[in-house]
């Protein structure tokens, strides 16, 4: 990977996580925005609690898996585009074509091991009568 290619990278990824992280104090600051939040929630059929009271620790996992395999599919979302991008800019080099195939297929691998680790999860949650899914 060249040097251009790994600070693009990395400016990419630093700016997905700053703006996350300066969102969150911006977003506790406006007052009633978790009433509007939970409404919309709820709107959509979203269970809008974290824990209930049959089993808090259940729930409190089960959201954190689901928040866990959201952010896993954006990372693939964001590899793929990535690769995408450099396959374009190959200009017909078929070592960077390769290589850009390679990450296409290596987020493809890891994509269907996030929906079968998914899969999983949601049966055993069926099982144990806490669904992972909201």
């Amino acid at each position: 990977m060249s040097t251009l290619n790994r600070w693009l990278l990395l400016v990419c990824v630093a700016v997905v996580i700053s703006s996350a992280l300066v969102s969150l104090p911006v977003l506790a600051a406006v007052p009633g925005l978790g009433d509007n939040l939970n409404a919309l929630g709820k709107s959509s059929g979203y269970d809008t609690q974290l824990a209930t009271q049959e089993n808090p620790l259940a729930m409190v996992v089960s959201q954190a898996l689901l928040a866990l395999f959201g952010v896993l599919g954006m990372i693939f979302l964001v590899i793929v585009v990535y690769a995408g991008f450099r396959w374009m800019t190959a200009g017909g080099n078929s070592e960077q074509i390769t290589e850009a195939q390679e990450l296409i297929k290596n987020a493809a691998i890891g994509l269907a091991i996030v929906i079968l680790s998914y899969t999983i999860t949601y049966f055993i949650g069926s099982v144990l009568n806490t669904s992972v899914s909201n």
